[in-house]
């Protein structure tokens, strides 16, 4: 097992509790933590409820010696958490809690990042064909997109349809290569999202095709 996936496996077993059921709380911790610490990893529920964890994530891995302190994001029934879990390896490669992990602040964020200048994208033609794309796309017309991709071009449609219902303007996010398209799409039941894709494109022929929207779904990295 990986000391993420384990850091994960802790947290869900360490927060998820019901105060009809501490022995077993009791139990699923002990898998994790050495015989000297409390029991629970230190955890005592309350004398009434319960808690539910719904959603684990990593947000962090630092090392410090022999220990690599791993932050999950933990989502729960009570309300999302972040906890600091310090994990180490013996020689036989068994993993094992450090220490009592920590709760700590979620990861900062900044509010104004600098954003990129991406210059408009002049070519009336490209942008007809990057707005009839993605208009086709979110609606999931696949007929219809084929007209506008590459022979080779491999793309997923999304589970749920939507409407287009405005743009901004296309840019130009990797010059002669790749275009954005910002758009606001609408769902049956009013759901609105706005929306950024990116449009790998090629001129062929005298017209303009696109290879990729958004990502490559055989490779793990954006098609070029």
């Amino acid at each position: 097992m990986s000391a993420e996936a384990f850091a994960q496996a802790f947290a869900r077993s360490y927060l998820t509790w019901s105060a009809n059921a501490t022995d077993g709380h009791d139990a699923a911790v002990a898998r994790f933590a050495p015989s000297t610490m409390d029991a629970g990893a230190g955890l005592r529920p309350p004398t009434h409820g319960s808690q539910t964890v719904r959603w684990t994530a990593i947000a962090g891995d630092s090392v410090r010696g022999s220990t690599r302190l791993i932050t999950v994001l933990v989502g729960t029934s009570g309300g999302d958490l972040t906890l600091a879990v310090p994990v180490q390896r013996d020689a036989r490669g068994l993993l094992s809690l450090a220490a009592y992990p920590a709760l700590i602040g979620p990861p900062p964020a900044n509010p104004r990042p600098p954003l990129d200048d991406e210059p408009p994208v002049n070519d009336a033609d490209l942008a007809v064909v990057a707005k009839r794309t993605v208009t086709n796309y979110l609606s999931r017309s696949p007929r219809n997109l084929a007209a506008d991709l590459t022979s080779d071009a491999v793309v997923v449609m999304p589970v749920q349809t939507f409407r287009a219902v405005r743009f901004d303007d296309v840019t130009w996010a990797r010059p002669s290569r790749a275009v954005a398209v910002v758009v606001e799409a609408r769902r049956r039941d009013g759901l609105q999202m706005t929306l950024r894709y990116e449009l790998a494109v090629v001129r062929r022929a005298g017209r303009w095709l696109v290879r990729a929207i958004e990502t490559n779904p055989i490779h793990p990295e954006v098609v070029p």
